[in-house]
């Protein structure tokens, strides 16, 4: 099955243990970004600068985001 990058985004903040405040302090958004990604309200394409926070923060290859990356 294909992961979406807000499916990875949610299964990412999942297993972070973070509030929804600190995740979106450390992407950039505001928790009702976050909250509509996670509540599944929105299809809109998270920007690169939230793909590479989330890299950045939690020391994940930029690779994760790329389609054919479905692995955990």
């Amino acid at each position: 099955m294909h992961k979406s990058t807000i499916d990875k985004i949610i299964e990412i903040y999942n297993r972070s243990g973070l509030s929804i405040s600190k995740f979106a302090s450390i992407i950039g958004k505001d928790r009702r970004t976050l909250t509509a990604w996670i509540d599944k309200m929105t299809n809109k394409e998270p920007s690169s600068d939230v793909k590479e926070a989330i890299s950045k923060f939690f020391r994940y290859p930029d690779k994760i985001w790329q389609e054919e990356c479905q692995g955990n």
